[in-house]
């Protein structure tokens, strides 16, 4: 895919630190560890056991009837998988794609989908105290830059939607 090199973690679990496209140092995260992200100068969480690999932001294209909070698909190695806008989710106004934005490609409950961030802040380790509650949210953590929203990308269509995205995706 153009424009995907440079990532920050690659599989589960197995990450790199990098500088651009420069790979500093190969890591292996525990299973409980979260990759932190950054949206509108905020800063929220996946499990790293949800993020397949995380890659520079490319063109995304619109996806006809694709359900809300879906802004479009991109190709990852011959898929059409569908990106997420989570600005809007959060409550942040919407704004163009930038050059320096990322997806971070996670695997959902049904599919695997791209989320659009601003920039991954790098993979922390779970504390223990990290407390679930709410319906989006799988948990909240501790680190040391303040507290994260953990988030189930699975959740983020509901169970009508399904069906709407595949149709979508199959266009």
């Amino acid at each position: 895919m153009p424009g995907s090199g440079g990532g920050k973690l690659r599989g589960r679990g197995l990450y790199c630190e990098a500088d651009g496209d420069t790979v500093s140092e190969m890591k292996i995260a525990p299973a409980e560890s979260l990759v932190v992200f950054a949206l509108a100068e905020r800063q929220f969480a996946l499990g790293i056991s949800v993020v397949a690999r995380i890659v520079r932001a490319v063109e995304i294209t619109p996806l006809t009837g694709a359900p809300a909070g879906v802004c479009g698909g991109i190709d990852v190695e011959g898929s059409v998988i569908p990106v997420f806008d989570l600005r809007p989710r959060f409550g942040f106004p919407a704004r163009e794609v930038r050059t320096t934005d990322h997806f971070v490609i996670a695997h959902a409950a049904h599919r695997i989908v791209a989320l659009l961030v601003e920039s991954v802040v790098g993979v922390v380790p779970r504390s223990e105290s990290a407390a679930t509650s709410a319906e989006e949210i799988a948990g909240a953590a501790t680190i040391e830059d303040g507290i994260v929203f953990i988030h189930d990308p699975g959740l983020f269509l509901s169970l009508e939607d399904e069906p709407v995205l595949d149709a979508a995706l199959k266009g």
